[in-house]
């Protein structure tokens, strides 16, 4: 819906100007703004919910008739658009070496950070994360899955998997936080790696449709980095609108009885199978 009025205080009139969705998945696009280019032309940037991945962006052609915008092509939303730039366009999910005094962009606190708590620079080439007895690697929004390393109460160290609370393979939310471990094994070795894969609806680029309600992660850990052992149970990946965010992939170290201790991360990597043709 657009309103529409000559004087700040009305009085408006408003029209209907998109009601057809977008490729397929939950195909309708919503929440997005008018914007125009140097050259004259006019697009609308909307969200499109798609499951687990997010909300992702959609760029739609406007074109206006008797001062009312018109969205789409003849009354609908082209699901592929050519665009003549050099730009090649940005990933939101990016591999790091750990090799600079900054974290990039890419990496979000999900709350203020303590900046004592953490450093790039007291073991250089390394993330160093302070306090805590539950380190490791989660697939993270409401409902989670985490696999890492913790300390029992005999200071026992485990490698484990786990979830927040009964129930939220079938996406019941969870109350105060509580993690429930799947399953556990005795750590072996000082360094372990962790692998979350993850398993999103597919998507055919020629016919442009895609599966609904996949949305699964499995854990995984490893003492040399080539040999992996799945840990504990296949992740139900929900999105909740309490978070208002896609999965997201989280480093983590935290306390649950007293603070103190450290660990120091190498290396993330992230691959993805490719079948977004750059912009033309």
């Amino acid at each position: 819906m657009v309103f529409r009025s000559k004087t700040l205080l009305g009085n408006y009139d408003y029209k209907t100007v998109m009601s057809t969705g977008v490729g397929s998945y939950s195909a309708g696009c919503a929440q997005g703004g008018l914007i125009d280019t140097a050259d004259g032309k006019w697009y609308s940037i909307m969200f499109q919910d798609h499951g687990a991945v997010g909300r992702i962006p959609s760029l739609i052609p406007v074109t206006w008739q008797d001062h009312w915008p018109v969205f789409g092509v003849n009354g609908n939303v082209p699901t592929t658009l050519t665009i003549h730039t050099n730009y090649t366009g940005a990933n939101l999910a990016v591999s790091d070496e750990f090799d600079e005094t900054e974290l990039p962009l890419e990496w979000q606190w999900n709350h203020n950070p303590d900046n004592t708590k953490w450093s790039l620079t007291e073991r250089e080439g390394w993330l160093r994360l302070k306090t805590g007895d539950y380190a490791g690697l989660a697939a993270f929004q409401e409902v989670y899955g985490q696999v890492g390393v913790y300390v029992d109460n005999s200071g026992n160290k485990k490698v484990f998997m786990a979830v927040n609370c009964d129930g939220n393979q079938q996406g019941i939310g969870c109350k105060g936080g509580v993690t429930k471990i799947v399953e556990e094994t005795a750590l072996k070795s000082d360094t372990v790696y962790f692998k979350i894969d993850y398993l999103f609806s597919t998507f055919d680029q020629n016919t442009m449709t895609s599966s609904n309600d996949i949305d699964k992660a499995n854990f995984y850990y490893s003492y040399d980095g080539n040999t992996w052992t799945k840990i504990g149970s296949e992740l139900s990946m929900k999105y909740k609108l309490t978070l208002f965010t896609s999965y997201r992939n989280a480093i983590f170290n935290y306390a649950t009885k007293q603070s103190g201790g450290y660990v120091d991360v190498d290396w993330f990597r992230y691959e993805k199978t490719q079948y977004q043709p750059a912009l033309k």
